[in-house]
């Protein structure tokens, strides 16, 4: 465990500084451009991988914490007997399941729907984004249109 542990160190710290010879650091740790590239102009900076962290985590929070509460005042306040001792054991399952699993999943079911419904609205949205140019911009900053030339 010991040796493995130290070559994981060991290639984090070579990889690091291999990726530090080719990106200034100065650049990677205060600038706001991420863009990769395959060709090697890649522009990286860890500014808005850290804001879509925060940003993406504060949705969460705001959807989830309310949820969890309210669900258990009313499990150990409210719920009966027997709908208590069917949720909980449920709930203790599903918390036992790996996030991953669960963006897996939702990778798998929503995404296909969303793709769908943006192919639906496309159409509307390029009629009303040539009218309105704050259409447009919500439209390419969700993604349902390409940005214009």
């Amino acid at each position: 465990a010991i040796l493995t542990t130290v070559g994981i160190v060991l290639s984090m710290l070579f990889e690091t500084i291999n990726f530090f010879s080719l990106h200034d650091w100065k650049d990677f740790f205060l600038g706001a451009t991420w863009a990769p590239n395959f060709r090697g102009d890649s522009e990286l900076s860890i500014l808005p991988l850290l804001w879509g962290t925060l940003y993406i985590s504060l949705i969460a929070l705001i959807v989830a914490v309310p949820i969890g509460l309210f669900a258990a005042i009313y499990l150990s306040e409210y719920a009966s007997k027997a709908v208590r001792s069917f949720a909980k054991p449920l709930l203790e399952i599903l918390a036992g399941i790996p996030t991953i699993v669960y963006g897996l999943f939702a990778l798998l079911t929503v995404s296909y729907p969303l793709v769908l419904l943006g192919a639906c609205i496309q159409p509307l949205l390029l009629v009303a984004g040539a009218r309105r140019p704050r259409t447009r911009l919500a439209s390419v900053t969700v993604g349902w249109l390409p940005p214009l030339p």
